[in-house]
């Protein structure tokens, strides 16, 4: 049985007074889920790292910090999703992090991973996001985040 590392980036930006998260839709053909910055951690490469060329890859956002939020979750891969895998992959591990961009910067989508995006408040993404462990790092991003503008 094959472990897979990956990551879990939700980029943060102040507009006004009120922090808003990027949230990607996938495409109908991975799921068509709405997700924070997702992707596999190469080998030999660094989680950290992994992140901030996951966030680079997908949305072409260079963000001024990217903050390890110190979760991370595990789960099996599910029939469903198992078109999304090499067979020998049966377990996941997220690890979440958060990365602050300028208040300017919208996404370059990779075209081939997501066909829409959206920036919004904790409310508007956390009701998008379907999975538990999602929401839970996107309420420690938030919390990180709040924590910061004090």
């Amino acid at each position: 049985m094959e472990h897979l590392k990956t990551v879990l980036v939700y980029p943060a930006r102040m507009m006004g007074n009120q922090w808003e998260y990027l949230i990607l839709k996938r495409l109908p053909s991975r799921g068509g889920v709405w997700q924070g910055v997702t992707g596999r951690v190469e080998e030999d490469e660094e989680i950290f790292e992994a992140a901030r060329r996951e966030l680079a890859e997908e949305t072409g956002l260079d963000p001024l910090i990217v903050k390890d939020l110190h979760f991370s979750f595990s789960y099996l891969i599910k029939d469903e999703w198992r078109f999304l895998y090499t067979d020998d992959i049966e377990k996941i591990t997220v690890f979440a992090f958060a990365a602050l961009v300028k208040t300017n910067q919208d996404p370059i989508l990779d075209p081939h991973e997501h066909d829409q995006w959206l920036w919004c408040n904790i409310e508007k993404a956390l009701h998008l996001i379907d999975w538990p462990d999602n929401q839970a790092a996107l309420k420690l991003c938030d919390r990180e985040f709040r924590s910061i503008a004090k």
